[in-house]
């Protein structure tokens, strides 16, 4: 996870993340990495909704889009260091557009996709970032329509949903599944209130029963871990579940 909020030139998160995630991708671990960039309006962190129009950002002449740029820039650099050192990422940038707790979440969905794209071309075309998977991953639990903010097929490799709650079911599946991309769970946990409590045994079922087509998962860290929960040997244990000793991918 890069940023945290974080506005530093050269940001201390994502520096330190990024030897952890050598180290992982040299094992034989998949990498993925999130980026929670500060509100360039404000500099106030992610979850700081006070903002213009999306659209500055893409517009030079602004002092918003200077800021954007800068950011990009920085995150840019992070990235760089993984591509130099061999790694694939799946990148999963604007998560949970489609929920209104980040300053990019519920606007202009028109916009949105704009800004998205715009982030793509500058990454590929301009830095040079050939070492990404963009993974598109809207909320499952928020109410505005999750294909609203689709960038289109050729803007995302993998898309997916992100789901905290303990019921496990899951908004916009049905669409999100069937766009022809392969599909994960960007983010999973329990609600808050199950947080340390939660049987990760059902997430596995809930896969199997309801959810099939599923190619990976991500739990979130912390209370929502898999760790932090009950079961953790039940889901691991599943057949459906791949450890890092068990696929070679990297020779496929």
């Amino acid at each position: 996870d890069y940023g945290r909020g974080r506005t530093d030139a050269k940001d201390p998160d994502a520096a330190a993340a990024n030897q952890v995630l050598i180290q992982h991708w040299r094992a034989g671990g998949l990498v993925t990495v999130t980026w929670h960039c500060v509100n360039p309006w404000t500099g106030q962190p992610a979850w700081n909704r006070k903002i213009s129009s999306l659209d500055e950002l893409v517009t030079p002449g602004s002092k918003a889009h200077a800021t954007w740029v800068a950011q990009l820039d920085r995150i840019a650099d992070a990235l760089a260091e993984l591509q130099a050192a061999g790694v694939v990422v799946i990148w999963r940038p604007f998560h949970e557009m489609n929920g209104g707790w980040f300053w990019w979440g519920r606007r202009d969905p028109k916009q949105f996709r704009e800004l998205w794209r715009h982030m793509f071309r500058y990454y590929t075309q301009e830095r040079k970032l050939h070492n990404l998977l963009w993974c598109w991953s809207p909320s499952a639990t928020a109410g505005t329509p999750a294909m609203d903010y689709y960038p289109g097929g050729d803007y995302c490799d993998l898309v997916g949903l992100d789901y905290y709650g303990d019921d496990l079911e899951m908004k916009w599946y049905e669409d999100v599944a069937s766009l022809g991309k392969l599909f994960g769970f960007g983010e999973v946990g329990p609600k808050r209130d199950s947080r340390g409590s939660f049987d990760y045994s059902r997430w596995i079922r809930a896969i199997r029963e309801r959810y099939p087509a599923m190619c990976y998962f991500q739990a979130w860290s912390w209370d929502w871990a898999i760790a932090a929960n009950k079961n953790a040997k039940g889901l691991l244990a599943d057949p459906l579940i791949l450890g890092q000793n068990d696929l070679d991918w990297r020779g496929q």
